[in-house]
């Protein structure tokens, strides 16, 4: 989720993004002011769209909103880093980025064009960005983060499915282990990924939101619609309750 609150064609800045965002927005509206809000944006790139659309309609080019936001996670990943080795060659890293595997060679390159825009690497070529796939990089990191009764589990060998089911995609994949578990992880992908783009949860939200529309009725439903806190404090509690 992002905030823009000062916009012209194809710049923007006061950025907030995620609860800060929500939080701000909702705050604009009830003071009757005017900004961008953008959710699940990453839809916009899966089918190639030339514009990012905000909440309420309206539109800016989608290549900004998706650099800002890898500048913003890419300035803060450096803030934790420097807490916690000092300083910090920013050309000496490299970055690991994901992507789902539903995405082709299109979508990868507008990334790393992303990426450059963001100021991360120099050019799309960099050897500073890799670009991993999300099963591949959940399969790693659920190794890494399982218990040790759970990792013992996973043995050279063994099939193993994963399920990445995120905000606006839902991908769905088959691994062969490859290694043992004190062994560098390395599989094999014995069934392409497969799922939907959009199977997400964010979706449960929209049909929440028409299910709240069909039991109000549509009169009740402007009301809703227009009392932003309200409305962002009761799709809060939706959330907490999908958990």
């Amino acid at each position: 989720t992002r905030l823009v609150s000062d916009w012209s064609s194809d710049v923007c800045s006061s950025d907030l993004f995620g609860s800060a965002a929500l939080q701000r927005y909702a705050q604009i509206l009830d003071d009757e002011g005017s900004a961008l809000l953008f959710q699940s944006y990453k839809m916009h790139l899966l089918h190639m769209h030339a514009n990012a659309r905000a909440v309420d309609g309206r539109e800016m080019p989608l290549m900004p909103v998706i650099s800002q936001t890898l500048k913003y996670i890419a300035e803060k990943a450096l803030e934790k880093l420097k807490e916690q080795v000092g300083k910090v060659v920013p050309a000496k890293i490299r970055w690991v980025l994901t992507v789902p595997a539903l995405w082709s060679e299109e979508h990868k390159l507008f990334m790393r064009k992303a990426a450059v825009e963001a100021g991360i690497i120099e050019n799309t070529n960099s050897p500073n960005l890799l670009l991993c796939l999300e099963p591949e990089g959940a399969s790693i990191q659920c190794r890494e983060d399982a218990e040790w009764s759970v990792k013992q589990q996973m043995k050279k060998g063994s099939v193993v499915m994963v399920l990445d089911c995120g905000g606006g995609t839902v991908d769905i994949t088959v691994h062969k282990l490859l290694c043992d578990p004190d062994e560098k992880f390395l599989c094999k992908e014995l069934l392409p990924s497969s799922g939907g783009c959009e199977w997400g949860s964010k979706y449960v939200d929209l049909y929440f939101e028409e299910f709240l529309k069909d039991f109000f009725g549509n009169e009740l439903f402007e009301v809703y619609q227009k009392e932003a806190t309200a409305r962002l404090d009761i799709l809060r509690d939706f959330e907490i309750l999908k958990r």
